[in-house]
């Protein structure tokens, strides 16, 4: 059971990292605000997740959001339950498509497909998140079925790209075809390789 979570924990924490590594280096606008909140920051010790740059989170929160690594979340009910008018027997196995509620514009706007991290950032003036429902995009599922691992995961994502952003301008390759996600042995993937540029800062 051990190996077993260890394997699927290196599987998704490596596919995430890399689809917001392609992300940012699409937006290097993005990459570069992310790169301003990190300078601050001693690339030479290890940055604690209090210490993480807040536009570092809400980057991770929208890749995730685009493209969730876990795509799919199966449930079954212990119980009848009515829903929406529809009437769900005991027993059933229920699928949900996370991906596709995470990019529907009537939960995130006419930007729902676009690579924008200021969505989860709090309005300094308000301190509201801007007006959309946060549970619009549950990559780690909710509540007492969420990820056990979630808290791990980020930590080591935030570590990873705070220290590759710290010292590196990433950009894609001249030869880069566009990518799509496509769904491989139960996580979305790149559907092929992406080859980045790495440039010292």
């Amino acid at each position: 059971m051990l190996a077993g979570l260890m394997a699927a924990g290196v599987d998704t924490i490596s596919t995430t990292s890399l689809w917001l590594l392609y992300l940012l280096s699409r937006n290097p606008d993005k990459q570069e605000k992310l790169y301003q909140e990190l300078k601050p920051l001693d690339s030479d010790e290890d940055i604690s997740v209090n210490k993480t740059a807040s536009y570092l989170k809400a980057a991770l929160k929208e890749s995730l959001r685009l493209h969730p690594v876990a795509s799919i979340f199966s449930r079954v009910f212990t119980q009848d339950i009515e829903l929406h008018g529809y009437h769900i027997p005991a027993g059933v196995n229920i699928l949900f498509q996370n991906h596709l509620g995470s990019i529907d514009e009537r939960y995130f706007g006419e930007d729902a497909k676009q690579f924008v991290p200021e969505r989860w950032l709090r309005d300094l003036d308000t301190e509201n998140v801007k007006s959309f429902d946060p549970l619009g995009s549950l990559p780690f599922g909710h509540g007492v079925r969420m990820c056990l691992g979630r808290r791990v995961a980020e930590a080591y994502i935030y570590t990873l790209l705070s220290k590759i952003f710290i010292k590196y301008r990433v950009s894609l390759s001249s030869k880069q075809s566009d990518v799509n996600p496509i769904l491989n042995g139960g996580l979305m993937r790149p559907d092929r390789e992406i080859l980045f540029k790495f440039l010292l800062r």
